[in-house]
């Protein structure tokens, strides 16, 4: 069962509060089953709301809950303190909590907030539901705080003393897509130093309270009954610059267009003529300042390149007249030597801001946070001079600290790597993002391999646990889970990816093993036997899963997938084989014993049914039992992963589908001329990014280390040839170009290179086996529940030199790749010409498969060399 640390109803002292709306006129029945209130009537409002009051002393503690129906920034006595709450489904609505006594004064005090709501779902949020949706529709904000004074507590909490006023600088009727609204901020509009001791609110209306009764002798109707606690650390904010000066140039205004992005579009860059700028390198530090000064029809554009992608909410003081307008634009390259436009769709949200100066000093920060590389600032109507004293970027990501570490003595691996971290750190935030610019959604498929990288990286469990969780949040009631949650994916519930749901299964197991953390087995388990009862309703005469509905993804190419989809039935198989393992630590080892069976029994029927002898490669498919021509790499990659592939077949089904003459681009987001040329009796479909994760598990699986490392080598280094930091969506850079999906080779060099794999759930027993390929020597960190685990080796014409420190709880099993005649541990010899010598009790040693196996049942220290 699943337990949270919550405010119960029953101990709420604050009631939710928001502004004053028109009374439904509905009562009764029609009010209960009627449409309600239309959450379109908040749609992209910002409230501000102030509380004062008096403390007789200093406090001591003073603890703060704060949440909001959308997103809130919290203010103390003009401070800010944070903002919120972390994404989550509105049944299981989040808050946050803060110390904040050391803002507090004996004294006058003020709490201040800053209320967003949306009005409808947006990648990372959704909409309230049922009856709070019918009474209250959207946005609101909750406050209980309790002041330590002495022995006595005072609550401050959120009720109709609060005073609010609705904001009207920001432009309401703005376009919005997937990652929220584009913000035209009219600073004119907005009360000066509104957070602070010395703001007169006398003027504000008191805030109204969202509670009202229910049917006759039931419970009040409250927002979000089950409020439950952040279960992740405060995102970090930090300040950063620019790299460099792209671009300062001037244009021609182009009004009176559709957009922004159709105006920043239109608008030619090119060298200044008619306006001025002084001091522009100062742009580029936070010692002293930039002037522009503009003409009548023309501005000044001015690019900055923050050097490869970045994430965060642009930020700027300037002096500027009253009516100056700045455009702020974000993307991740460039178009024509301006910002690349975008406009508003499912997938992503237009990415031009307008702010509207009054006159004075002032500073500017957007709500939202985006995911960008180039910031582009058009500053229009400064006549009269405009003078920026800071531009820089309030960096925002997920607090994690890299542990893990990779080097090897290939550079282009070790770029590789770290592109991984890199591009996996700018996407974790409150979850974890497929990419941080377009969309910003926690995809379970994504999520599976982000997931594995961070423990590879950072080694953080609880965001995972958060992601996890909230899948099972989102379960149908059939089974099948939403593919992006809590989202507005999953608000809609209109597409489902049928394979993401296979995904969560997977990571289940893989979290379990990587943090030890077997507690979430109970609660998440009915959710799994859910998942595979949903697609055992649709296996076939043959054991095969046979057209289950949704989306069957795979990845980003064109597999076929109709019928008795190969590369579904092999994930499949997997599933039920590690959810046997989940069910034995659940403790029903008969259900464990019947997956295990029925796993087996699918991997015979794809041996049976799926496989062409002809070629030597299993098919994409078969449709009323004719086989697919079309052959992946994503098929046989998965079926070489997940022991599908019998010995005597892995050989010709390696060499068919790494041969480069056979291997071809498919079309992935867009057509491609290649697709045109698709031979299907010949051809084999490219693993995107995404899959590579299964193709490389099979190839080292089945010991072709070569072909692994050729394919990292030539697939991502093309990407770090371009001098990206970061990892693309897709093998072109016209998708994201920071998609933490891509990340595999950071797991897989740290787990098959360097060799480090948990043995035994949470790393009791670590695994060290290094696949050494070509290289020369490599070493590295990876974090574990025990501690760090450190391996550094180096292979030399008749030597392999394994140094391994691992805590002492973790005990140790290693596999060198020769088998040796000699091995010291530590300077003492612990077997020669097949004669174990007796190096403590701990160690134990045996010979197989041209391979070294030892075993010590205690960490510590060790170099290993086997000659």
């Amino acid at each position: 069962m699943t337990t949270y640390s919550t405010i119960q109803m029953s101990s709420r002292r604050a009631e939710w509060i928001w502004r004053e709306r028109p009374t439904l006129t509905d009562v009764g029945l029609a009010l209960t089953f009627g449409p309600g209130r239309s959450a379109k009537e908040d749609q992209n409002r910002f409230v501000y709301f102030r509380k004062t009051f008096d403390l007789a002393s200093k406090v001591a503690k003073a603890i703060i809950h704060i949440s909001a129906d959308g997103r809130y920034q919290l203010f103390v006595n003009g401070q800010f303190i944070g903002r919120g709450p972390a994404r989550c489904d509105p049944a299981f609505q989040y808050y946050d909590s803060y110390d904040i006594a050391p803002h507090l004064q004996a004294g006058t005090n003020v709490i201040a907030v800053l209320g967003h709501s949306y009005g409808q779902a947006m990648a990372w949020y959704q909409l309230p539901r049922h009856e709070h949706a019918q009474r209250f529709g959207c946005g609101g904000i909750f406050v209980q705080a309790d002041l330590h004074i002495g022995k006595q507590i005072l609550a401050v909490d959120s009720d109709a003393s609060w005073r609010y006023l609705e904001s009207s600088a920001w432009q309401q009727d703005t376009s919005a897509g997937a990652v929220g609204f584009v913000e035209v901020y009219d600073a004119r509009l907005a009360p000066i130093d509104w957070q602070g001791l010395e703001f007169d609110d006398s003027s504000w209306k008191n805030a109204a309270l969202l509670l009202e009764p229910a049917r006759p002798r039931t419970p009040m109707v409250r927002p979000f009954p089950t409020m439950v606690a952040r279960d992740i650390p405060h995102l970090l904010e930090r300040s950063q610059y620019a790299l460099a000066l792209h671009r300062c140039a001037e244009v021609n205004e182009v009004p009176n267009m559709l957009s922004l992005p159709q105006q920043i579009g239109a608008e030619t860059l090119y060298d200044l003529e008619n306006c001025q700028v002084d001091e522009i390198d100062n742009v580029l530090t936070s010692k002293g300042k930039s002037t522009f000064h503009t003409v009548p029809g023309k501005a000044v554009a001015i690019v900055l390149d923050f050097g490869g992608t970045v994430t965060g909410r642009p930020v700027f003081t300037l002096t500027a007249p009253a009516g100056a307008i700045i455009d702020i634009g974000c993307s991740e390259r460039l178009q024509a030597d301006h910002i690349e436009p975008r406009a508003h769709t499912f997938l992503t949200s237009e990415n031009i801001d307008r702010v509207i100066t009054r006159a004075g000093q002032q500073t500017w920060e957007r709500f939202e946070w985006t995911g960008f590389r180039y910031l582009q600032l058009t500053i229009r109507n400064a006549q009269e001079g405009l003078i920026i004293h800071d531009l820089s970027l309030n960096f925002t990501c997920y607090p994690s600290t890299q542990e893990g570490s990779f080097e090897c003595s290939d550079e282009l691996l070790n770029k590789i790597w770290q592109a991984g971290v890199n591009t996996l750190q700018l996407c974790m935030h409150d979850g974890f993002e497929d990419c941080p610019q377009r969309e910003q959604r926690q995809f379970v498929g994504d999520t599976y391999v982000e997931m594995l990288v961070n423990f590879m990286s950072f080694g953080d469990r609880d965001l995972s646990a958060k992601f996890l969780r909230q899948v099972q949040q989102s379960q149908r009631a059939d089974g099948m889970t939403q593919t992006s949650t809590p989202s507005d994916m999953a608000a809609w519930a209109k597409t489902a990816i049928t394979d993401y749901a296979l995904y969560w299964l997977m990571a289940i197991r893989e979290y379990v093993r990587y943090t030890g953390d077997t507690e979430i087995v109970t609660e998440l388990f009915p959710g799994v036997e859910r998942v595979i009862a949903w697609f055992e309703r649709f296996l076939d005469a043959d054991g095969l899963l046979n057209e289950p509905p949704h989306w069957i993804f795979i990845d980003w190419a064109e597999l076929d997938k109709r019928g008795e989809c190969t590369a579904l039935n092999a994930q499949f198989a997997h599933t039920l084989e590690i959810s046997a393992q989940l069910a034995e630590i659940y403790g029903l080892a008969g259900r464990a014993k019947t997956w295990r069976e029925q796993a087996n029994e699918i991997k015979a029927s794809i041996n049976l049914h799926l496989w062409d002898e002809k070629r030597g490669v299993y098919v994409d498919g078969r449709v009323k039992g004719v086989q697919s021509q079309r052959v992946s790499q994503q098929t046989n990659g998965l079926c070489l992963a997940y022991g599908i592939v019998p010995i005597e077949r892995q050989e010709r089904l390696i060499s068919y589908i790494t041969d480069p003459a056979r291997v071809k681009l498919t079309a992935a987001m867009r057509p491609l001329p290649e697709e045109v040329s698709f031979d299907e009796a010949h051809d084999v479909v490219l693993a995107q990014p995404f899959c590579a994760h299964h193709l490389h598990r099979g190839l080292i699986k089945a010991g072709y280390t070569e072909q692994f490392l050729t394919n990292i080598r030539e697939r991502w280094g093309a990407i770090i040839a371009t001098g990206s930091t970061t990892i693309w969506e897709i093998w072109s850079p016209l998708a994201s170009q920071c998609h933490a999906w891509s990340t595999t080779p950071t797991y897989d060099l740290s787990t098959y290179v360097l060799g480090i794999f948990p043995a035994a759930e949470g790393f009791s027993k670590v695994l060290i086996a290094p696949k050494p390929c070509d290289l020369k020597w490599a070493r590295g960190t990876v974090p574990s529940p025990q501690g760090h685990i450190e391996v550094a080796w180096e292979r030399h014409e008749n030597q392999f030199k394994l140094s391994v420190k691992a805590p002492e709880a973790v005990a140790v099993e290693i596999v060198l790749p020769r088998a040796a005649k000699r091995i010291e541990v530590n300077s003492q010899i612990l077997w020669e010409q097949g004669q174990p010598e007796k190096v403590g009790s701990n160690w134990s040693i045996e010979q197989a498969g041209g391979e070294t196996h030892l075993s010590c049942s205690q960490g510590g220290s060790y170099v290993i060399v086997g000659q």
